[in-house]
């Protein structure tokens, strides 16, 4: 477990980790492919090796940082994008040899996923010719030929608790929290904060899976939740936490997916019955952070580190919101929150539809210091 809380009803318990301050929801923490394009070269050839965790294709989260490159490419058919799965659980010095190797005839590594920066720092200086990006973690100290791109995913991880504080009926809710590192950890440590910032009495629920490709271990990581009384369940597992949703989501739960959209992914082709039961995604712009990377390098700029956040578009959930007689997000619901009136700085009740709500802690974060 990364903690064990149960909200109280007392209310400076309640907010004591959160203070509005601006606005009245104010949060105070998101095998090889080849892809190519048809249009004449703009400039020399660059080739891009995308160093993934799983085998290409099959992990939504380096799906869509493809995508990313692909798009390039279809602007500029001298981009050429291939994948290679190098695995995070080898020693340092292997992971280094195994980039290397596949990446001998390229020009930009690219490495999707949270621990390869050390090698990609190690490699950044033995050949200082190539372009090493990583993404979901920076390279520090940047290097000449470096770019770091990650994200705040305590963005889209408060904005996935408020929804699911907003939705549950049992004021039990839970989250699948993959291996544990710092994107993980970020992801399910917001959430708890965004549930108990809209629902101060709710319960969150956490179980942990060592991985983030073994769907039967999500799945029984949800019927775990599920048993636990929880009615919303958020992914944060990947593709083993996408099993898990889908898993509660055919059990009559509202979930909430991560990474991309997850209704073209894990709920695709479903019944209707099942994909009414996912409130969106908190996305992770991994495509936007390879277009930043790859469009940065041909401007030759590099040497680098960034967070991609709300503000940017990089985080955030999925929009917009769909209603439907299952999922209603026009309909008002009493909330619990600081008035600007009160002088003891406990939550009063006011009354705003869930969208209203939603948009107004988005609004929070992009009008953040």
């Amino acid at each position: 477990m990364y903690f064990d809380v149960k909200a109280s009803h007392e209310c400076h318990r309640a907010m004591r980790a959160h203070t509005p301050t601006k606005f009245l929801l104010w949060p105070t923490v998101a095998a090889t492919i080849v892809l190519l394009a048809s249009i004449e070269p703009l400039v020399a050839a660059l080739s891009v090796r995308f160093i993934v965790t799983e085998p290409p294709g099959t992990n939504p989260y380096d799906i869509l940082g493809l995508r990313g490159c692909n798009q390039v490419a279809q602007a500029d058919s001298s981009v050429q994008c291939l994948a290679s799965e190098v695995s995070m659980t080898l020693p340092l010095s292997f992971i280094e040899s195994e980039i290397q190797r596949v990446s001998a005839q390229d020009d930009v590594v690219v490495a999707l996923g949270h621990g390869y920066s050390p090698a990609l720092a190690n490699l950044a200086t033995q050949f200082p010719a190539k372009s090493y990006v990583s993404i979901d973690q920076a390279i520090e100290p940047p290097r000449n030929n470096t770019i770091g791109l990650s994200f705040a995913e305590e963005h889209a991880g408060f904005q996935a608790g408020a929804l699911a504080g907003l939705f549950t009926r049992g004021r039990r809710v839970g989250v699948i929290g993959g291996l544990p590192v710092t994107p993980v950890l970020k992801f399910v440590n917001s959430y708890l904060a965004g549930v108990q910032h809209v629902c101060p009495t709710c319960e969150v629920h956490v179980e942990a899976i060592p991985t983030f490709s073994n769907v039967t271990a999500g799945r029984q990581a949800a019927i775990s939740l599920l048993s636990q009384g929880a009615d919303v369940v958020f992914n944060a597992a990947g593709a083993a936490g996408g099993g898990g949703i889908l898993e509660a989501a055919q059990r009559g739960a509202f979930v909430i997916g991560v990474d991309l959209d997850e209704s073209q992914f894990t709920f695709r082709n479903q019944p209707a019955q099942v994909t009414d039961r996912l409130l969106s995604s908190a996305i992770k712009r991994t495509d936007l952070a390879v277009k930043t990377a790859l469009e940065s390098i041909r401007l030759g700029k590099r040497g680098f580190n960034r967070v991609l956040d709300s503000t940017t578009g990089g985080v955030g959930l999925l929009q917009p919101f769909v209603s439907s007689p299952t999922r209603n997000f026009t309909e008002p619901v009493n909330v619990a929150i600081r008035s600007a009136s009160s002088l003891d700085g406990c939550p009063t009740a006011t009354r705003w539809t869930r969208q209203e709500i939603l948009e107004k802690i988005e609004l929070g974060f992009n009008r953040a210091p």
